[in-house]
């Protein structure tokens, strides 16, 4: 008897004394996204913004729990385009051309809970009438649809590195779509 007691002793130590298990992570570091959202122009000249309907393609790489680091590229019909109007001819141009947006994404996300708030910071060379490279910033919330389905709803403000300071020239996109864990 009593060395059932030493035996039950020595295995209820070996098994406090092994490592814990790690907690549930990602199996994949990888994601991919698809997005269409609306894009709106503002060239600081005026109170409202040209846009239009466009769409998203995201591919991130987790770099740590909380964040992921991405490659996206976008395009969004006539959010590109120019409106100006010269006087005292009343002159009126507008020039529709597309916005096509291709540029790194920084997330961080805030929790990893079904419902996941996350902030994002980016640089991203801009094709519109103008060719430039613009900082966004912005919000999303993604919600888990599946085991490897996220549902995600973002808006940022993406403002031109030159004119960054006066915030005069910039754009805002908003977008809806899923993310795919691979």
């Amino acid at each position: 008897m009593r060395a059932f007691f030493v035996l039950l002793g020595l295995m209820a130590g070996s098994a406090w004394a092994q490592e814990p298990s790690p907690p549930e992570s990602h199996s994949s570091k990888r994601e991919i996204g698809l997005q269409v959202g609306h894009a709106l122009n503002y060239d600081g000249a005026e109170d409202f913004g040209i846009g239009g309907m466009g769409a998203r393609v995201q591919w991130f790489e987790r770099v740590g729990k909380y964040m992921a680091l991405g490659l996206e590229t976008a395009l969004y019909k006539d959010t590109g385009s120019t409106f100006s109007i010269t006087l005292p001819g009343h002159h009126l141009n507008i020039a529709h051309k597309p916005l096509f947006q291709l540029g790194g994404v920084w997330r961080v996300e805030v929790t990893q809970s079904l419902v996941r708030p996350a902030f994002l910071l980016g640089m991203a060379w801009h094709k519109g009438n103008y060719s430039r490279f613009a900082l966004s910033m912005g919000a999303e919330v993604a919600v888990r649809a599946g085991k490897r389905v996220l549902l995600v709803a973002d808006g940022r403000i993406h403002v031109d590195v030159r004119k960054y300071a006066e915030f005069e020239d910039h754009y805002r996109t908003f977008g809806l779509g899923l993310r795919l864990v691979l």
